[in-house]
């Protein structure tokens, strides 16, 4: 768990995890207060809690009523079968805790977020600068783990850009282009907030 919790805490995810608050509730309440609240839902299966699969379906008959969106996830190396009832919904798979394309958690994770307008325009900037593909996914990764570091962080300095860095193989003029890290700048949040429910 502590691996999937570092590649949300890498990228602009408000996280809520349903069971960490102690409330006089019933837990039921708790679920669909914070479905409710939440941009969208994402319930990796990969283990078939049946705790999961019944927030799954709450999350399903709160979708109907107010369109509320929710993922998938599922780790091919953990589950390799789907079950018959949801085999027909469109899940992401992933065997590795990393970015790694087509595998990685941290890849599917980005997918959930470039349904969002806010990142299709950063990735629609992107495109106009760059306009190579290969550079645009790796600066738009950056971005996000930028955008991250500014819900924890108050500045971004230009240490903080190499330690964020570090792994996009993107050449250092091209990270500076995008970011226009000088030294001595400073960054301030605008207060973007996207929750999800784990």
């Amino acid at each position: 768990m502590n691996k999937v919790r570092k590649l949300f805490k890498d990228l602009p995810f408000n996280v809520v995890y349903a069971n960490t608050d102690i409330e006089t509730k019933h837990l039921l309440q708790i679920l669909k207060k914070h479905i409710n609240e939440a941009d969208y839902s994402i319930f990796d299966l990969s283990s078939w809690n049946p705790n999961v699969t019944l927030e799954l379906g709450l999350s399903e008959g709160i979708r109907k009523i107010s369109n509320k969106k929710y993922y998938i996830l599922l780790n091919t190396k953990r589950a390799l079968e789907v079950p018959a009832d949801i085999r027909g919904i469109q899940r992401l798979e992933y065997s590795r805790y990393d970015y790694s394309i087509d595998k990685g958690l941290g890849d599917c994770l980005i997918t959930i977020l470039k349904s969002e307008a806010w990142v299709k325009n950063i990735h629609l900037g992107l495109k106009r600068k760059l306009g190579d593909e290969s550079k645009i996914e790796k600066a738009l990764y950056l971005s996000l783990r930028i955008i991250a570091h500014m819900r924890d962080f108050e500045k971004l300095t230009p240490d903080n850009l190499k330690s964020l860095s570090r792994g996009t193989r993107l050449r250092e003029e091209v990270r500076k282009k995008n970011t226009r890290v000088s030294p001595g700048s400073r960054f301030y949040t605008k207060g973007t907030k996207i929750k999800c429910v784990l």
